[in-house]
């Protein structure tokens, strides 16, 4: 009698049978597993994306350095190559100043005075950028 109170009426345990394999078979059709992975499959994957991670923060940090560095070569050339349109202006400025000053009409000197101002402004501006007037042999 004692294994009659533990035992399960073989009804029930039918039923539980068929509960059991329908789930699996659905299981089945639908193509799912339930497997779990280990903890070493588990600490696998992680190292895998935490090494991706840092790959790609060390890609941004660089393609961040590289684009700070053509920025500033890009600025750099196209100040050079501003001031270095500005140089034949300032020749012509400074002939101006001469066929000015060498003039005999009356009324040069506000004109002079101009030239000599905007002259000044021009070569205070190179100067701020490194670019100092040359002696020209022959001129």
């Amino acid at each position: 009698m004692s294994n009659d109170a533990h035992s399960v009426p073989p009804e029930e345990e039918t039923e539980a049978e068929a509960a059991s394999d329908a789930h699996h078979d659905d299981a089945a059709e639908s193509g799912e597993t339930t497997r779990t992975p280990s903890a070493e499959e588990v600490r696998e994957q992680r190292d895998e994306y935490y090494d991706l991670l840092l790959r790609k923060t060390a890609e941004f940090d660089n393609y961040r350095k590289r684009v700070e560095r053509e920025r500033r070569e890009l600025l750099h050339s196209a100040g050079a190559e501003v001031l270095e349109q500005l140089l034949p202006i300032i020749d012509d400025l400074e002939r101006a100043l001469d066929a000015v000053a060498n003039s005999d009409t009356d009324g040069d000197d506000a004109y002079l005075r101009g030239f000599e101002i905007i002259r000044q402004q021009l070569l205070d501006l190179l100067s701020k950028h490194r670019v100092t007037p040359m002696d020209v042999l022959g001129a």
